[in-house]
Parts: structure tokens; C-alpha cells; sequence
């Protein structure tokens, strides 16, 4: 619970980072919306209780107390009704710009990352996993949020009718819904459990759509009659997501059943309390109307707080991932006081010892020594394999050399500021991309 406080709270500086204004407005106007069905449930009990008055003494002074708590009954409903429509225009607003501010931070994040980041499969099941649930994760953590806190503030205004009716009453709906809690956070996380374990596979599903439905491929679908292949491997893959999913919604609906029936007996033995004290007269119908109203919000508020704990739960489980992705540090940065080259020199390049592996043990480089100097057109000829593409990398500082240094104008390459090092340096790789959109 300490860490789903602490995620919480990343989540409401996010929330608050995207729009501070829009957000306190969302927030602002949830918590009105919460508080005022406690009110009108104190209004129905003032209500009813004039009611039974005017029966018995119908007198001017009590048929005009029916009118005015009508009136204010229904300014009350009014007012309730504007604030749910307020906190519901909210978030419209603010899961539009909260979307886009999650998202925005990933690709910035992205593209401020090392390149060998991407080229670690681990890296690659990380990013997969952020990307797929970037587009409503984090909306969805945002509005359990704010649902939470509005309607913790709904449950403090409801307790204070109930503890009216007895000082255990509330008390006891809280402890026999504790189960109800427990099983919605185990069912998150078997949810979590199962979605994340998902990951390579849908990575494979992914690949089975692009090469069945794109044009690149479809030469090649097409000669190799590779069709049946591949739709039989498309179902065997959502064959087993289909019967993972029957397993959880089966499990889940035989525990609700249980739990909902639970919850209606706490309901009934309190309401028969509240009924039994209204007829030895030490409550009137008015507080029995309105205490086993309160009795049934509270618990629903209740069931809410519990709902969205869990669903918060659930998405912070995905949401672990998306905060270690954006606490990633690039490896390859600027030195405190980082040098810029002189564009009117031409440019000398020279490696001293320089040794590189992508991997630990597995050397590309081994001391590789060489000076360019004054030269207007040089070549560098190898064999597939032999580092060419590695050594380009390197003087680009996509990647730090392992041991060794790279001079520039005399400069170590890690002394320059790195936007000034690819400003001077023109580049087409030979798996160069292309652009759909304007020069």
C-alpha cells in the first residue's frame, strides 16, 4: 500500500505537470460532486419527517417547511447534477492533455536515449510494453486518481450520518468489504501477471498482421504459399490469449457472486438495526429512510474505493513501467563544458588504440590506429563484418569506444558538445530511412 501511495502521488505530479489549471478544476469539481449525495440524503430525511408532521397537524407553517425543503432538494439535486457535469467536462479535457504529455515524455525520452539501448532485446520488450499501454494507461491511473480522492471525501460526509445510527455500523460495512479489497487487488495482479507475460507474443502477432496484410510482403506470402502458415500460427497465438482469458473471467465472476452476496447481508442486518430502533420510536421515519439510504451509499462508496484502489493498483503495475522507462539515463552526454568545432577548419580525424564490442567479450575494434588529415575524398574498404559501419558509429558517438580515444582537430571526441559533433558530421546510413511528409 506504501508503494501505491508513492506511485499515487508520481501520477498526481504528472497529472499536475500536464495542467495545473485544468487539473485543479477536474480535481475541485469531483469532490463537490461527492459530498452533496450526503446532503440530499439529510434533505429526503427532513423531508419525510415534515411530511409525517403535516399529516398529523396540517397546519400553514408545515405544509410551507415541504415547500421550501422541496425547493432546496431540488437546488441541491441541481447543484449536484452541475458539478458532475463540470467534473465530467474535465475529464475530457484533461485525458486529452494528459495523454499527450505521458506520451510526449516518452518520445522525447526515446530519442534521447543512447542507440545501444536499442539494440538490447530487453530494452525492446520494455519499450513494447510502455508503448502498448501508453495510449490509455495512464489516463486510466489518472481518473482512479482523482475518483479515489473525491469519493474518500464522499465516504468522510456519509460517516458522519452513520455514526448517528451507532458508532459500529460503519464500521462493520468496512471490515466485511475488507475481502472485496483483497480479491480485486489479487485479481490485478493475475491480470498484470498474465498481460505481461504476454509481451513477445504479441510482438509475434504483431509480425503475423504486418506480413499478412502489408505490401512489402505480400510478394513473398504470395510465391511461398505462406498464407495457411502463417494465419495456423496467428491462431495458435489468440488460441491460448482466448482460453487464458475464459480462466480469469470464470475465476472472477464465481468471486464476485460470492462477494456481492456478503455485501447484501452486512446491508440487511445493519438496515434491520436502523428499523428496529425506528420502532421503539429513538429514531423517527425520517432517519430511517435516511439511514438505510446512507447505509447503501456508504457501502457503494465504499465498493468504490475499493474498485478504484484496485484498478489503480492494476494500472500502476503497468505504470512501474513507464516511470523505470522515463528514469532511464542516456549513457553517451555532455561533459560539464563541452568544446565546438571550428566550421571554417577542415576537419582531422584520428584513432589512438581504439578498442569496441557491443557485447562484453566480443571485440569488433582491437587497437585500431589511423589519421585523416587535409582529405578532400578517403575510403574506408573491408569486409562484410570488419567494422566500418562500428568505426562510423563511433566517430559519430552513437557509441563510447570501450578503450582509446578519438581526436577531432586535436579534440577528444567526448569534450564536444554532441549537437556540434552531428552538425559537422553528414551521414546516410545504408538502412537509411524515409519520411512520409515535406522536405
Amino acid at each position: 500500500m506504501w508503494q501505491q501511495l508513492k506511485l499515487g502521488l508520481k501520477v498526481l505530479k504528472l497529472v499536475f505537470e500536464s495542467s495545473p489549471k485544468w487539473a485543479s478544476f477536474y480535481f475541485a469539481t469531483n469532490a463537490a460532486s461527492s459530498i452533496t449525495p450526503a446532503a440530499t440524503l439529510y434533505l429526503g430525511k427532513l423531508t419525510i419527517d415534515a411530511i409525517i408532521l403535516a399529516i398529523r397537524t396540517p397546519t400553514p407553517a408545515h405544509i410551507q417547511m415541504i415547500i421550501i425543503l422541496a425547493i432546496v432538494s431540488f437546488s441541491a439535486e441541481g447543484v449536484n447534477s452541475l458539478f458532475g457535469n463540470l467534473a465530467m467536462h474535465g475529464y475530457d479535457v484533461m485525458k486529452d492533455l494528459f495523454s499527450k504529455y505521458a506520451m510526449q515524455k516518452v518520445i522525447n525520452h526515446a530519442a534521447d536515449l543512447d542507440l545501444s539501448y536499442f539494440e538490447d532485446p530487453k530494452f525492446h520488450d520494455q519499450l513494447e510494453k510502455v508503448q502498448r499501454e501508453i495510449n490509455f494507461r495512464p489516463v486510466v491511473a489518472m481518473q482512479n486518481v482523482v475518483e479515489l480522492s473525491s469519493s474518500i471525501v464522499g465516504l468522510f460526509s456519509l460517516l458522519f450520518i452513520l455514526t448517528r445510527l451507532s458508532w459500529w455500523a460503519p464500521l462493520a460495512i468496512l471490515i466485511f468489504s475488507l475481502p472485496r479489497l483483497i480479491f480485486r487487488l489479487k485479481f490485478s495482479y493475475w491480470t498484470f501477471s498474465i498481460t505481461d507475460s504476454r509481451s513477445p507474443f504479441q510482438r509475434t502477432i504483431n509480425q503475423l498482421v504486418w506480413l499478412l496484410t502489408y505490401k512489402d510482403p505480400a510478394k513473398e506470402i504470395k510465391t511461398f504459399n505462406l498464407k495457411d502458415y502463417l494465419v495456423g500460427k496467428f491462431n495458435e497465438v489468440n488460441n491460448k490469449f482466448i482460453s487464458e482469458n475464459r480462466k480469469l473471467s470464470a475465476k472472477q465472476n464465481t468471486y464476485s457472486f460470492f462477494l456481492d452476496l456478503f455485501g447484501s447481508i452486512v446491508y440487511y442486518f445493519v438496515a434491520l438495526f436502523a428499523a428496529f430502533r425506528a420502532i421503539a420510536r429513538a429514531i423517527s421515519i425520517g432517519d430511517l429512510t435516511m439511514f438505510t439510504g446512507t447505509i447503501r451509499q456508504f457501502q457503494n462508496v465504499l465498493q468504490g474505493v475499493f474498485s478504484y484502489m484496485a484498478r489503480f493498483y492494476e494500472s500502476n503495475l503497468f505504470l512501474n513501467r513507464y516511470f523505470e522507462f522515463v528514469d532511464m539515463k542516456p549513457r553517451i552526454t555532455n561533459v560539464a563544458q563541452p568544446k565546438f568545432l571550428d566550421n571554417a577548419k577542415p576537419l582531422t580525424v584520428e584513432f589512438q588504440n581504439v578498442v569496441f564490442g557491443y557485447d562484453e567479450g566480443k571485440l569488433i575494434l582491437k587497437n585500431v590506429n589511423f589519421k585523416i588529415a587535409d582529405a578532400r575524398n578517403f575510403a574506408l574498404v573491408g569486409e562484410n563484418g570488419a567494422g566500418k559501419t562500428t568505426l562510423v558509429k563511433l566517430l559519430l558517438r552513437l557509441y563510447d569506444a570501450t578503450s582509446g580515444q578519438i581526436l577531432i582537430n586535436g579534440i577528444n571526441i567526448k569534450d564536444i558538445d554532441l549537437a556540434n559533433l552531428h552538425q559537422n558530421i553528414g551521414v546516410i546510413f545504408q538502412d537509411f530511412q524515409t519520411y512520409d511528409m515535406s522536405a
